[in-house]
């Protein structure tokens, strides 16, 4: 007796890489923020610098879930600034396609630095 053939294996659908995906997003950010980096005068005035680690999580819906200072510099008004950037610079950046509907955060460094021709 013959077996019947087995039914062709359906294709898998693609697989969304969401790491990736908000690697992606967050490099674009990163670039849109640095045209709303200001240094505040009052930081630059007291020789004030640091590294902020903002932590930006988007909902499903897109909109911020949460944006804070995950790691500050210890000057308030520098960690302020990188909040603002970020808020600035999120409705210019596009949230990837594949990312539209699904949960994610993004960690983004801002370095404050008196060194950098900008400040």
């Amino acid at each position: 007796m013959a077996t019947p053939p087995s039914p062709a294996a359906a294709p898998a659908a693609p697989r969304i890489d969401v790491a990736s995906l908000a690697a992606q997003y967050r490099t674009a950010l990163i670039a849109e923020a640095a045209r709303y980096k200001r240094y505040p005068r009052f930081a630059r005035d007291n020789g004030w610098e640091g590294r902020v680690e903002v932590r930006l999580a988007i909902g499903p819906d897109g909109a911020i879930s949460s944006l804070r200072v995950a790691r500050g510099t210890g000057y308030s008004i520098l960690d302020q600034q990188a909040l603002e950037m970020i808020r600035s610079a999120m409705p210019q950046t596009a949230i990837p396609e594949g990312l539209r509907g699904v949960p994610f955060s993004v960690d983004i460094p801002v370095i404050f630095s008196l060194r950098d021709p900008d400040a």
